[in-house]
């Protein structure tokens, strides 16, 4: 009794280490730790591309059929400003229409439209994702892939993508870009997308769409 005890102890410790060690990209606030750094990485590190797993190619495969079609819902754009002491957002809501389209060459194409009835503006964003058996990229060429994978489900994916680049005065900066698709039912689909800025979480994109 006292040895069955101890292994369900020890079980229930190692599901506790597990939760607390993942990232929690759910409760992304701002100016919030990014997944990089959440994984031990510094904000220069580069990603880590790889292979998808036989079962991995067929649950894309799987969610990206189930995303094709028209969908219409909501988007909420929220911008960090101030500090991590007095954060203030700056939040913008659209009305989204989309299009889910998967050509021959197994690309997926989610082509946007964002109205705002506030601003008075429309503005289009398209989502393009190529895969193949062995990769899933962000551009044509499946040579090189440019994500590093996080979660690979028929019913959600999330991948990072980060960018290299300079300031107008020389100074590096570090870009991160998370993006998580799911579909809670048949009916929904749902896309977030966090920026990152030298580690720190400045903006969120979420769709909330349902099927047409």
């Amino acid at each position: 009794m006292i040895r069955i005890s101890r292994f369900l102890l020890t079980g229930a410790l190692l599901i506790l280490f597990l939760i607390n060690a993942a990232p929690d990209l759910s409760a992304a606030e701002c100016f919030g730790r990014s997944y990089s750094l959440q994984q031990g990485r510094g904000v220069f590190e580069e990603i880590v591309p790889r292979d998808l797993a036989d079962s991995e190619y067929r649950a894309l495969e799987e969610l990206f059929h189930s995303i094709v079609g028209e969908w219409a819902g909501n988007a909420t754009v929220v911008v960090c400003e101030g500090s991590e002491s007095e954060v203030r957002k700056e939040i913008d809501e659209y009305l989204i229409k989309a299009e889910g389209k998967i050509d021959s060459y197994g690309q997926l194409t989610l082509k946007t439209t964002l109205s705002s009835r506030k601003k008075r503006t429309k503005h289009y964003e398209n989502l393009h994702l190529f895969l193949s058996e062995k990769r899933l990229t962000l551009e044509p060429n499946m040579v090189n892939a440019n994500i590093e994978l996080i979660s690979v489900s028929s019913d959600k994916l999330a991948y990072v993508k980060n960018v290299k680049s300079r300031s107008g005065s020389g100074a590096p900066l570090a870009k991160e870009t998370v993006t998580t698709i799911s579909k809670p039912d048949n009916a929904s689909l749902m896309v977030e997308k966090l920026f990152y800025l030298q580690g720190r979480l400045i903006s969120t994109n979420t769709w909330h769409l349902k099927r047409k």
